[in-house]
């Protein structure tokens, strides 16, 4: 016998190994276990799939209703759009005029101007009493 083949005969460390002995194996057993572990882990896959959708269109319906903006904030677009009117715009356009009496143009700025701030001042507290009376009151979607 060569050296190579008595080397795998006597196994390792030179212990001799013979034959193994005990019952038989039953390879139909355990491809059959193996075959309901595939299926059970791609059940158990499915599954965390399935919740991690649910988990996707949870959020997008979150993110969709924090995002869109609501009237208020309409309100309040509408209010800097004045504001600016009647703040930038109209002075500018005013003293871009060569004026014959200036003063009275003055005071209708002047007085415009005051009580369209008064008006943004006044949004800005509104806002945020109504933002804090709504977060106190709101619960998250999925707690409901």
């Amino acid at each position: 016998m060569s050296e190579l083949a008595e080397s795998a005969r006597r196994g390792w460390m030179g212990i001799a190994v013979g034959p193994i002995s005990g019952p038989p194996i039953d390879w139909q057993a355990i491809r059959q276990r193996r075959l309901d572990e595939r299926r059970s882990e791609r059940d158990r896959t499915q599954q965390q799939l399935e919740d991690i959708e649910a988990e996707v269109r949870r959020l997008e319906q979150d993110r969709r209703r924090i995002v869109t903006p609501d009237r208020v904030l309409w309100w309040g677009i509408g209010v800097l759009v004045v504001f600016s009117l009647v703040g930038m715009i109209a002075p500018l356009w005013a003293m871009s005029r060569t004026p014959t009496d200036f003063t009275p143009h003055l005071k209708l700025l002047s007085w415009a101007f005051a009580v369209i701030f008064g008006l943004l001042v006044g949004y800005f507290f509104i806002y945020a009493w109504w933002l804090t009376r709504r977060k106190n009151n709101a619960r998250p979607a999925h707690v409901r």
